[in-house]
């Protein structure tokens, strides 16, 4: 039944793709959006710091790998995949509150990178410390532009 949890949150990205584009009234709220997610994001990565803490060298490895891959790999939808790997409900739902603020118009592109962190669960790996690099790496995405 977990596995059901990253399309409905892939849904909540559609969803606001089609929010933006149909629904009229939405483009008077248009100017708050950026300070939504970017509140979004910041929630998002305090929940996956507080969910997957453990006080140990690994975890502050992983967290600044991350914050340093979030330089260079800019996509958001694959950090978004990766902090799902643990199908905490609370992630979810503030990643499903993301896409319906967020809603690109790249709805291919972004689920390609959505769901590339979902082959990891084929793999017998610990995914905790992919979604703590996946904290790190949302870091950098609150300081530039889309």
């Amino acid at each position: 039944m977990y596995y059901l949890v990253p399309i409905v949150v892939f849904i909540g990205f559609i969803l606001g793709f089609l929010i933006k584009k149909y629904i009229p009234e939405e483009k008077k709220l248009q100017k708050y959006f950026p300070g939504i997610e970017k509140i979004l994001l910041v929630l998002l990565i305090l929940a996956i710091i507080l969910i997957t803490f453990e006080n140990t060298i690994w975890f502050y490895l992983f967290l600044i790998t991350g914050l340093i891959l979030g330089f260079f790999l800019r996509e958001k939808y694959f950090y978004l995949g990766l902090s799902l790997l643990t199908f905490n409900i609370y992630l979810s739902i503030l990643t499903f509150l993301f896409g319906l603020i967020n809603g690109s118009k790249k709805i291919v592109f972004n689920l390609i990178f959505f769901a590339i962190p979902f082959l990891l669960l084929l793999l017998n790996i610990d995914h905790t410390s992919l979604v703590v690099l996946s904290a790190g790496a949302l870091i950098p995405s609150l300081f530039y532009k889309q």
